[in-house]
């Protein structure tokens, strides 16, 4: 996975700093002395290793990998991503056909949702994949969706509507 992630930013034109701990990966922009943060990025999110490393070999097509770290330059705090898939096209040089299958195929395997926000679409990074925000917020969200899932399996045992 860490040669994955080298290989990627060393082709940015953006200036990275990739540093690993056990089982998490922080990734984001130095900013020298002008640091906001105790570890000198100015942007970061946290990854799970085995998840991200799962979530990617999951995808059978390089391009997906492609679209979503290029999606991932523009994550936001709460694992929002706003970024028109034009956008996208262009920095990748692709297709909007190609961008927009490879958006659907994260989809389908759970590394992005795809909602719509006053007619803008809005794309949210799975948090068991990747978070972007605040710990203790990460911590609420996570064990929110244990409760959902529960209530969910709970649901389909007793031969309610989910």
């Amino acid at each position: 996975m860490y040669d994955l992630f080298r290989d990627i930013m060393a082709k940015s034109s953006v200036k990275n700093t990739l540093v690993s701990k056990p089982n998490v990966v922080l990734y984001g922009n130095m900013s020298g002395s002008r640091a906001r943060s105790e570890n000198g990025f100015t942007e970061w999110c946290a990854m799970s290793l085995m998840d991200m490393k799962a979530a990617v070999l999951a995808l059978d097509r390089l391009v997906d990998i492609k679209v979503l770290f290029c999606m991932l330059g523009y994550i936001k705090n709460g694992n929002t991503i706003l970024v028109a898939q034009t956008k996208i096209c262009e920095e990748l040089g692709m297709s909007s056909g190609n961008v927009s299958a490879s958006i659907r195929r994260l989809s389908e395997r759970g590394i992005l949702s795809i909602e719509r926000t006053n007619g803008v679409k809005v794309y949210k990074v799975n948090p068991h994949v990747l978070w972007r925000g605040n710990a203790n917020t990460h911590r609420q969200l996570l064990e929110r969706i244990s409760i959902d899932q529960a209530k969910a399996l709970e649901s389909r045992r007793a031969g309610l509507p989910t």
